[in-house]
């Protein structure tokens, strides 16, 4: 399954159909916008070819109550990382001097 977010990034959700070939998933957008779902079916056992879904255009009005979008998400694990940084260098060149 593709989904293009609203900034054109395409996100690719694997999901496991049942023996009846029937699939389902819960998608929770962090941000408001509109997105383009598609989705693709790989040929097994002797069926037909894979095959694609043609694409449903919907639009998220409301982000999911309590998600961070994902950018906050990098930006915050970055300055993490920044400060230990910081933090281990501080610790290395006080030991250094003593």
């Amino acid at each position: 399954m593709y989904i293009v977010e609203p900034d054109s990034v395409v996100s690719e959700l694997n999901v496991v159909t049942s023996k009846k070939d029937m699939y389902n998933f819960t998608y929770a957008p962090d941000t408001a916008g509109s997105r383009i779902i598609a989705t693709k079916w790989q040929s097994d056992k002797g069926r037909e070819a894979s095959a694609y879904s043609e694409a449903d255009y919907t639009e998220v009005k409301e982000a999911a109550k309590g998600a961070l979008p994902l950018k906050v998400i990098y930006i915050a694990a970055i300055a993490i990382a920044l400060v230990a940084a910081a933090l281990i260098g501080y610790a290395y060149t006080r030991r250094a001097k003593k």
